[in-house]
This record gives C-alpha cells, structure tokens and sequence, in this order.
C-alpha cells in the first residue's frame, strides 16, 4: 500500500479497494486481509511513471 502520495509526497493518504462492486476503506482490515491486498498484482505500478 502507498504511504505516501505518488503525485504530491503527502503523507496524508488512505487506501481504499473495490470488492466486488463496493468501496472499503481498508483502516479495518485485519492483519490477514491487508497482506492480501499487499501482494495482489496491481496494473498501476507498471505506469507509475505516466503520473502527472
């Protein structure tokens, strides 16, 4: 998860994911499930250089 903007460096960030259809913010998350979402494969960390 980023901690910190990829566009600006604010340390003011939170992490949201789309499970089937919804958003959640994952600050609830247990432990098991926040690695989970850690070591997904994410597309945007391959175009992170196009950010602007």
């Amino acid at each position: 998860m980023e901690t910190t903007c990829i566009k600006c460096g604010s340390k003011n960030v939170d992490s949201w994911s789309r499970i089937t259809g919804y958003l959640q913010d994952l600050e609830g998350w247990n432990r098991g499930k926040t690695q989970e979402f850690k070591d997904r494969f994410r597309y945007r960390d391959h175009f992170k250089s196009n950010v602007s």
